[in-house]
């Protein structure tokens, strides 16, 4: 009798019919993911060509955005709201 393991366990859960949601695969891309996730995925990457083009798309479009605001900086801390002030009309 063979013992299942934790990445087993998480593979047959999580590739059902090789279903991810877009959701999940941009986390996969911006590596927001734990590694038992990301072992899944690789593991799905080689069996499944769809799948790896449609991943390869997501990376392209994640590199082309991550291009495209290359050149500016970062944003300012935010300013705290002004107060608005009141005036004595009803």
């Amino acid at each position: 009798m063979q013992a299942s393991t934790g990445n087993q366990n998480a593979e047959s859960e999580m590739n059902r019919d090789t279903q991810f949601s877009d959701e999940f695969l941009n986390a996969f891309v911006d590596d927001e993911i734990t590694f038992e996730e990301k072992s899944v995925v690789h593991a799905c990457l080689s069996r499944d060509e769809a799948f790896n083009r449609r991943v390869c798309e997501l990376r392209k479009l994640h590199d082309l955005i991550q291009l495209a605001y290359k050149h500016l900086s970062p944003p300012s801390p935010a300013r705290p709201p002004r107060e608005r002030h009141r005036s004595g009309r009803a």
